[in-house]
């Protein structure tokens, strides 16, 4: 804990590389995708690009979404800010 607030880029890195990786499986798993798919939908979807080219057709798939989503927008744009917080200088 010491390590990650001596250096908070880390936690934020550490914070968002989870975030993609399990709701990535997670979408990967509901929706037979390939891993690298799921990882990808969840950060393109998370930080509201939406492309478009991927997106759930399952049941359940969407569920998660309608559920999961305005979640996983407020946690991205919550770890994109304190990114550009310690980038410029201004975190605690």
């Amino acid at each position: 804990k010491a390590f990650v607030h001596a250096h908070p880029i880390i936690g934020v890195t550490v914070n968002f590389g989870l975030y993609a990786v399990i709701t990535g499986g997670i979408y990967a798993g509901i929706e037979n995708w390939a891993f690298m798919d799921g990882v990808y939908f969840s950060i393109i979807t998370g930080t509201t690009v939406g492309y478009g080219d991927i997106s759930p057709t399952s049941v359940g798939g969407r569920w998660l979404s309608v559920l999961f989503l305005p979640f996983a927008v407020i946690f991205v744009s919550t770890q994109l800010s304190q990114l550009a917080n310690i980038l410029l200088g201004k975190s605690e």
